[in-house]
């Protein structure tokens, strides 16, 4: 499932459209146009906006085929060679690994 499949499934879970969701998130209302059309991808800094809106994990919005050890670290991102080890490293966790660590970091983020 790509990840534009992904967000109109929450979008329709919702009763939404998506240039709501572009609203809320304080984008043009082009964008989600362009990105459901193959134009343009949401960036990872608006995919985790998108996944803070709807409350569900990051990697839940990632393309199936990028959740598989095969995916290389995202290089243009401009990561340093640690952050792209990391990167690597949670994306070879099982599922249920990945679903644990972030629950662990969204409740560390909030201090519980």
């Amino acid at each position: 499932m790509t990840t534009m499949d992904k967000i109109n499934k929450l979008l329709k879970r919702r009763g939404m459209y998506g240039y709501q969701l572009t609203d809320a998130l304080g984008l043009s209302r082009g964008v989600y146009s362009q990105w459901n059309s193959g134009v343009s991808k949401p960036s990872h800094r608006n995919l985790h906006r998108i996944a803070d809106y709807f409350g569900v994990p990051y990697i839940d919005l990632l393309p199936d085929d990028e959740t598989n050890e095969k995916t290389p670290a995202p290089q243009s991102e401009g990561l340093s060679g640690l952050d792209q080890d990391l990167v690597k490293a949670i994306l070879s966790l099982s599922e249920s690994e990945k679903v644990s660590l972030y629950a662990f970091l969204t409740n560390h983020k909030r201090g519980e």
